[in-house]
């Protein structure tokens, strides 16, 4: 039986109009390379040279993800969502953003008292280490939880953490995985029965 929901949050609950090339520009400029930084956060550990370059590094994305809040558009649905789940379910959101931007999104969707627990980039840059992190926060074991995103990233690490998880979007999840759902939107959550695994 799930008891838990972890949400991703950028692509998932909101959109973020995040100058990617902004970025990497000045990250670029930082490391004095022309390394693309592709994957980004995964580049930058590996090509810096020390923690502090790569704390530089994170707050050249956070300056970025900070501008790109003031602009940031809900996905249709979110904010009734979480208000129709946080009554029945414990509620975590695990993302890469920084901490910073993630309070001020939160705060400016009116979502910020919905959540029991929060991680960040500043917490952990693995994703599969954040789920880890959250089901042990939420004082859940792994298959009462269902992790929620967008990316195939999202519900793969979910299920190699142990938890059921939804990818949402018109994308269909890897083969042979029963543990992975695929919703079109996700307004269809609002229908609780699937979230039943």
């Amino acid at each position: 039986m799930i008891k838990g929901i972890i949400f991703d949050l950028d692509g998932t609950l909101i959109h973020l109009p995040i100058k990617y090339d902004i970025i990497r520009k000045d990250i670029q400029n930082l490391f004095k390379t022309n390394n693309e930084f592709i994957p980004l956060i995964p580049s930058i550990i590996q090509n810096a040279p020390n923690d502090k370059m790569i704390h530089e590094a994170f707050e050249i994305i956070c300056k970025e993800e900070l501008v790109a809040a003031d602009k940031l558009e809900i996905v249709d649905d979110a904010i009734d969502l979480l208000n129709q789940l946080h009554p029945k379910f414990s509620l975590g959101l695990v993302t890469l953003q920084c901490r910073k931007a993630t309070e001020k999104i939160i705060s400016k969707m009116g979502v910020d008292n919905l959540f029991s627990h929060v991680l960040t980039l500043d917490e952990s840059t693995d994703r599969i280490n954040q789920i880890e992190k959250m089901v042990s926060l939420l004082n859940l074991s792994s298959d009462e939880v269902v992790m929620i995103g967008d990316r195939l990233n999202d519900v793969i690490s979910a299920t190699k953490v142990g938890c059921n998880s939804i990818l949402v979007g018109n994308k269909k999840p890897p083969q042979n995985e029963d543990k992975i759902s695929v919703v079109e939107k996700l307004s269809d959550l609002k229908n609780e029965r699937l979230l039943e695994f």
